[in-house]
């Protein structure tokens, strides 16, 4: 059974992320566009996607503990990550500076810099009136996570189980107390900015990352099928919408999130056949960066073109469209600017589109656990990489932030 767990990969997890991505877009276009809708519910689709973040730092502290290298140092696997998040991160500011200038969009200086410096979520100001690439305010809490994740990981890995699970528990209190104090948490509001924006806030789900991928790799969660995380999370999805705007951020989703991403990766360990692992779905998670980072300025010159509030016939094809283009767009920056550029700061050769998923291997205890993927890490939609978030992951209505 181990020799057969370290030649797995844990496939479905790249699957998610282009899923995660897929419903922060959503909440995209609905705020560039204003669908008009016979079925006023319908908007009920689309205003949780922010959720969609929280699924990318869940993610990033899983897969980064998961393909966690023995013997690394602070020094290299920072570097690494920020060839992971940063030529991309460039690429589509300089993207969005083109239009910018093109479109005659009133852009702050200071503000500019800030989301250039990933700076964005430190600043109250700053997140309540996010510029520039809209999705990439995420980045700069990836960027948190990963100078912190060495002296986490080391100190997460020495607790013991119950230690483990205590901080769990309590990272879900702080969830749960924020959305309550937070409330109501109006568009670019500091109670906004504190529950969904600020990094010390989101480390909570980082964290929890790092100890279900521990947990997992010492071989204690019990098994969830796939096929019911899925139902409970589309269920909490689903529930989100309707949830008050507070609470429907992090709050209705975290627990539900955190049982998809133990079972998708125990599905893959068992060799289940799933639709995420399928080559399609893969090969689209492994384009989730670049999706999360470039559907934005897609988004924001297709309105530009089909300016005003859309019916539905309407809405669908500007939908369908700007959907198509900015996979396409995914796909060329994924092969011209991603792939090269990280392997250049790397010092390493571009890595296989098929290495962008953890495989098995032995855990700190000394059981099995994963090797490492040759493109070790994640972004939201920072999550990145092997299961990288969009991360990410996760992101606020473009403009305005999460409602």
């Amino acid at each position: 059974m181990g020799g057969r767990r370290a030649e797995t990969r844990l496939d479905s997890l790249t699957g998610l992320r282009f899923f995660a991505a897929l419903v922060v877009f959503a909440v995209h276009l609905e705020g560039a566009y204003y669908f008009r809708s016979p079925y006023p519910s319908a908007i009920r689709a689309f205003i949780q996607g922010p959720t969609g973040v929280s699924f990318f730092f869940v993610l990033s502290g899983f897969v980064l503990t998961w393909s966690h290298r023995s013997g690394d140092t602070a020094t290299a696997f920072i570097r690494r990550r920020l060839a992971r998040i940063g030529p991309l991160h460039v690429a589509t500011f300089a993207i969005m500076g083109v239009l910018v200038v093109a479109l005659t969009i009133s852009t702050p200086a200071g503000a500019a810099f800030g989301s250039l410096a990933l700076l964005t979520p430190w600043v109250p100001g700053w997140s309540g009136h996010l510029v520039m690439n809209i999705p990439s305010w995420s980045l700069g809490c990836e960027l948190f996570f990963y100078l912190l994740f060495p002296v986490l990981y080391r100190r997460v890995v020495a607790s013991s189980q119950r230690r483990r699970w205590l901080l769990v528990v309590a990272g879900l209190v702080v969830v749960a107390a924020l959305a309550a104090l937070c409330a109501p948490a109006a568009e670019g509001s500091t109670r906004l900015w504190l529950l969904y924006y600020f990094p010390p806030t989101r480390l909570v789900e980082f964290v929890i990352g790092i100890v279900l991928a521990l947990e997992l790799l010492d071989g204690r969660l019990p098994k969830v099928p796939l096929w019911a995380a899925t139902v409970l999370v589309v269920g909490a999805y689903t529930a989100a919408g309707w949830a008050p705007d507070s609470w429907r951020q992090v709050a209705v989703t975290l627990v539900p999130f955190c049982v998809l991403i133990v079972a998708a990766a125990q599905s893959d360990l068992a060799g289940t056949p799933s639709l995420l692992r399928s080559r399609p779905v893969v090969t689209l998670g492994v384009w989730s960066f670049a999706f999360y980072l470039v559907h934005w300025p897609v988004l924001l010159v297709m309105a530009r073109l089909a300016p005003g509030v859309l019916g539905v016939r309407a809405a669908l094809a500007v939908g369908v469209g700007s959907l198509a283009l900015s996979v396409a767009a995914a796909a060329l920056l994924h092969y011209v600017v991603e792939r090269p550029l990280e392997a250049r700061l790397r010092g390493a050769a571009p890595p296989r589109a098929d290495d962008d998923a953890p495989v098995a291997g032995v855990s700190p205890s000394g059981r099995v656990r994963r090797a490492v993927p040759s493109a070790a890490g994640a972004t939201v939609p920072g999550g990145g990489a092997p299961a990288t978030a969009p991360w990410a992951p996760p992101p606020a209505p473009a403009a305005p932030p999460p409602r």
